[in-house]
């Protein structure tokens, strides 16, 4: 397994064997490469949360029907707390579209509009799973290597001697 470190000078990528890095050096990727797989982690989540949120959002779709006109509901004001409502009108809903905006849609289009951001996050949660995968080998080995160094590194700091006990 190599590390990969980019040259300033020319800007091209160079491969770099990871037994030729010290033991520090080995440390502060790993370090680096942890934070990575926190970040993509945090990502993921993320994009699985809003897909949920998507999902239940075209599910709930199904129940806007004439039958249901003037029924009782239990309106969400989070994901925890409704309030309770009457259903109105069937013909068109309100679609949170993002950073307070709102638009007003019909049943269909909404249906449509869910669709569409349901593939559009599932593609996005297709790219950032190989990149964690990638990163998680990077470093289980990187972790190997440095277990290997610091073993290493200890049997040379042990004395070279046996350890003798005094005889009685």
């Amino acid at each position: 397994m190599a590390a990969v470190q980019e040259s300033a000078a020319n800007s091209q990528i160079q491969q770099i064997p990871l037994s030729q890095l010290s033991i520090q050096q080995l440390d502060q990727i790993k370090r680096d490469i942890e934070q990575e797989i926190s970040v993509l982690s945090d990502s993921l989540n993320a994009l699985k949360s809003a897909q949920q949120k998507f999902s239940d959002s075209l599910d709930n779709l199904t129940l806007i029907s004439k039958e249901n006109e003037g029924k009782a509901l239990m309106v969400p004001i989070t994901s925890s707390m409704y309030i309770p409502g009457i259903m109105d009108t069937s013909e068109k809903v309100l679609v949170d579209i993002g950073t307070g905006y709102y638009a007003e849609k019909s049943v269909d289009e909404a249906k449509k509009y869910f669709r569409r951001k349901i593939e559009f996050v599932a593609k996005q949660i297709d790219k950032v799973h190989p990149a964690l995968s990638e990163k998680s080998k990077i470093r289980n080995a990187l972790i190997e290597e440095l277990s290997s160094k610091v073993s290493q590194h200890m049997a040379q700091q042990a004395p070279k001697n046996p350890v003798v006990k005094p005889v009685k």
